[in-house]
Formats: C-alpha cells, structure tokens, sequence
C-alpha cells in the first residue's frame, strides 16, 4: 500500500516537473539549485550527454528536501551537491511551486 502512495507521489512529482516552464532555468531553494526545466529537457539533455560517448561525465543530483537540510547541515556534502551538471527534483517536497519558497 505504501509503495503504491509512494508511487502515486513520483508520478504527481514528475507531472510538476514535465510542466515546467518550457526555458531552462535554475531556482534555489535554501541555497541548494533546482532546474525547473520540463522533463523532456532533462531528458534531451541526458541523451546527448550519452551520445558525446566516453569521458563526458554527467552529474546528475536528485533533490529531495532531505538532501537541501543535509546541504545546509555539512559543507561536504554540499560541495558533492552542488558540483552537478544537472538538479532534477525528486518527490512533490522540491517541486511543487519551487519559486514561492523564501528565506526570512
């Protein structure tokens, strides 16, 4: 049952994120980047990182709001963090309207 909710989130996540904004762009959320590119962008992107062939390396970073807190907690993970080519969000917690979140 849980996995099937789970299931059901991943789907809703990746609806949000398919209809993103169609120019690629970057949003940050507590100072951990967020591309809020469509899919098939990302998709695009992938593809033609697959077709430069051996030696072309593609960081790609799955944000999830563990990974932002876990950001802001320990500076090494961080830096591994935010050295990606590439910031998918990854459940409705980093995608759902990236832009309202602020800082006071």
């Amino acid at each position: 049952m849980a996995e099937a909710a789970s299931a059901a989130a991943v789907d809703q996540a990746v609806v949000a994120a398919d209809s993103a904004s169609t120019s690629p762009s970057r949003v940050s959320i507590l100072g951990v980047p967020i591309d809020t590119m469509r899919r098939s962008e990302v998709e695009r992107r992938i593809a033609a990182r697959l077709r430069e062939g051996a030696g072309s390396l593609l960081h790609i970073a799955t944000v999830n709001p563990e990974y932002v807190v876990a950001a802001n907690r320990r500076s090494e993970f961080r830096n591994a963090l935010i050295d990606a080519s590439l910031f998918v969000p990854d459940g409705l917690g980093s995608s759902w309207r990236p832009g309202c979140w602020t800082t006071k």
